[in-house]
């Protein structure tokens, strides 16, 4: 049977090269979301294999149940304590967490979660009440609670063959396997893969299995990838809508951050004119939204038709296929020419819808901006209010000591001139006395006295 990928990153590719031999192996999947599209354990499964299934969005859990009914699926979220925990549930999306600042990430670029109460358990609660041999496999993908699952694992008492941890932040390149690392290393595993998005490790006890990580997924592996015909309608349907759930998602975010933008706008233009360069650019930000909203719109509808003629195409071709065995080589090179086409229009979707969440985020930390503005002019003002207060206060006390410093000069003068008079009196009355007969009558007196 050919080997189909459905994972997003060729995941399962590598997990089979390396447990191609093991007949009717067991995983367990924490974080499994959709059971088939984008799904790890599909492959697996198809081929005989079971596991368990950890699951805390009731739809995805829902899908679980119905179509693998062989596997053990447990509504739960895996963490580091057994009872309750806040899940932030982001609905069509494999984003959900229990981490609250990865969710306020998400509500930032217009995906938003609504918290519900959902029984935790450990893992090494799970693997003591349903493991009873090997695990071939655990894979992780918890958007950000990755350390809490490994912390409550009990790697002494159950040794998966293989560990493999999406390692980079929600949403982003950025890796953060350093956050949890030194935990699977001091567990007795070792790191022996990277693909970009995750992080492979490998009991020391299966050492033997290490060459088989030596290169990434290549032609020698025999594999297709699972966006062509093999793929069931399901998969199709379920992507384009929920395409279209983010799409709309998006727009009723980018309408409500509109009307709020309005708002404040509506209130700043009435007090602040100042601020009229910046309104200019906010407004700039709305009309580059709006065009890279009605871009994505259209390459949207682009895909579709593009995934609709596809399909179209693919049921042609297998009936020609039938009648003209000797054109198969040419019609695999159509496949793969419209497969190329579609991946193509996909990640030109992506880029547009990228850049209206950056043109988004950045309306909303000018909008922060302006508030804040706003505010410390509101606070500018009322301490230049303050100041005008004060002085006026000092000015009025300045007067009262000018009047009093007048009143204290008046009398000072008045004063001085006493003192005059007073000297002038002295004076006279000294000439007198200096020019009276009795006192140059006196003199020789004098001069004895003060000899």
């Amino acid at each position: 049977m050919s080997l189909v990928s459905l994972a997003q990153n060729f995941e399962d590719v590598m997990l089979w090269r390396a447990l191609r031999d093991v007949s009717e192996g067991f995983y367990i999947d924490v974080g499994a979301n959709d059971p088939l599209m984008h799904s790890v354990t599909h492959v697996f499964y198809a081929r005989g294999w079971h596991g368990i299934n950890v699951e805390a969005n009731r739809g995805y859990f829902d899908l679980l149940q119905k179509e693998r009914t062989r596997d053990i699926n447990i509504h739960a979220a895996a963490t580091n304590y057994d009872g309750r925990i806040q899940f932030f549930d982001i609905d069509d999306t494999g984003l959900s967490t229990t981490d609250a600042e990865v969710c306020e990430a998400h509500a930032r670029i217009g995906f938003f979660g609504s918290a519900v109460e959902v029984e935790a358990l450990t893992l090494a609660s799970i693997c003591r009440a349903h493991v009873t041999g090997d695990i071939h496999f655990l894979k992780i993908d918890v958007e950000g609670g990755t350390r809490a699952v490994i912390e409550g694992m009990d790697f002494a008492a159950f040794r998966p063959w293989i560990v493999l941890c999406e390692a980079t932040k929600p949403m982003t390149q950025e890796q953060d396997f350093a956050d949890w690392e030194g935990l699977l290393l001091e567990a007795g595993y070792q790191f022996v893969y990277a693909d970009g998005l995750n992080r492979f490790y490998l009991a020391n006890e299966q050492a033997h299995l290490r060459g088989r990580f030596e290169y990434p997924p290549n032609v020698f592996d025999g594999f297709q990838y699972g966006t062509g015909s093999e793929i069931s309608a399901r998969v199709l349907d379920a992507e384009r809508e929920q395409f279209r759930a983010r799409a709309e998602s998006a727009e009723a975010q980018a309408a409500h951050l509109q009307a709020f933008a309005t708002h404040v706008q509506g209130a700043l233009d009435a007090q602040l004119q100042a601020y009229a360069e910046r309104d200019a650019t906010a407004r700039g930000l709305e009309a580059e939204r709006d065009a890279l909203r009605s871009a994505l719109i259209e390459v949207t509808r682009a895909s579709e038709e593009r995934a609709a003629a596809r399909e179209a195409e693919s049921g042609r071709l297998r009936a020609m296929l039938d009648e003209q065995a000797g054109f198969l080589a040419a019609t695999r090179q159509q496949v793969d020419a419209l497969s190329l086409s579609l991946r193509a229009a996909e990640q030109q979707r992506d880029t547009l819808q990228q850049q209206l969440e950056v043109s988004i985020g950045r309306l909303a930390e000018e909008t922060a901006a302006l508030v804040r503005e706003r505010a410390a002019f509101e606070q500018e003002t009322a301490a230049l209010l303050a100041d005008k207060a004060r002085l006026q206060a000092e000015k009025f006390a300045l007067e009262q000591d000018k009047v009093r410093l007048e009143v204290a000069g008046a009398e000072i003068t008045d004063r001085a001139a006493r003192a005059e008079t007073h000297a002038a009196r002295l004076e006279v009355t000294l000439r007198r006395i200096t020019s009276s007969p009795a006192w140059r009558m006196t003199a020789p007196f004098r001069a004895l006295s003060r000899g």
